[in-house]
């Protein structure tokens, strides 16, 4: 299945995207596990919310860190129009984590580029163990973390819920084993898995979540 694909999807169901999604408990679970996961950040972090979509992650980080610099990354550009008008004066990123020289700002729309070594942490939900290509988008997303740079990552698992998912959403999900495997090729250390408490029943039993550093 193609990203091209998903990216579409994602752009056309922006603006029911939040109500659909709360129906199913995905954004009340997600939050409660982003709010005690230990992250272990510097006071004013540099974070890229990857897959930003229309920017609920972002709420809970800045909860936690008031005082990060936040930069929202998506492919959608339905989902980042509704992340600017939230939060305007955050820098956005449209383009596709596969292709780093296909990035632009948003909204103006102008070739960037984002340096190495520069996020405290990455953040995805759900997108880049759905889309992302082994060979181009973990390599690419180890370079602009900082030495220690935390990868958090929220991905759904192989099993009946997330197939019947990714007919949706127009992706294969990948096994929790098989990502962390792809983590140690990319070069990524201290790959450690976390449990997903029942009380977050569905994404118990949608989703898993791993951290690993730079």
């Amino acid at each position: 299945m193609s990203p091209k694909h998903a990216i579409q999807l994602y752009h056309e169901r922006a603006f029911f995207y939040e109500k659909g999604m709360a129906l199913l408990r995905y954004f009340v679970t997600l939050h409660a596990f982003l709010e005690n996961v230990p992250l272990d950040l510097p006071q004013a972090p540099k974070i890229l919310d990857l897959g930003c979509g229309t920017g609920t992650n972002t709420e809970i980080l800045l909860k936690r860190y008031p005082k990060a610099n936040m930069t929202g990354f998506d492919g959608a550009k339905n989902m980042l129009s509704i992340y600017h008008e939230r939060y305007p004066l955050f820098p956005l990123i449209y383009g596709n984590y596969n292709d780093p020289t296909s990035l632009l700002t948003y909204p103006a729309l102008q070739p960037c580029t984002l340096d190495e070594n520069q996020f405290d942490l990455i953040l995805s939900t759900c997108s880049v163990t759905e889309y992302g290509k082994e060979t181009e988008a973990f390599p690419f997303l180890k370079s602009i973390l900082k030495p220690k740079g935390k990868f958090l990552n929220i991905g759904i698992k192989n099993n009946l819920f997330g197939i019947l998912s990714g007919l949706y959403w127009n992706f294969n999900p990948r096994s929790q084993k098989n990502y962390m495997e792809i983590l140690r090729q990319a070069g990524f250390q201290k790959i450690r898995a976390f449990s997903i408490p029942m009380k977050l029943f569905p994404m118990n039993v949608l989703k898993y979540a791993v951290m690993c550093e730079k």
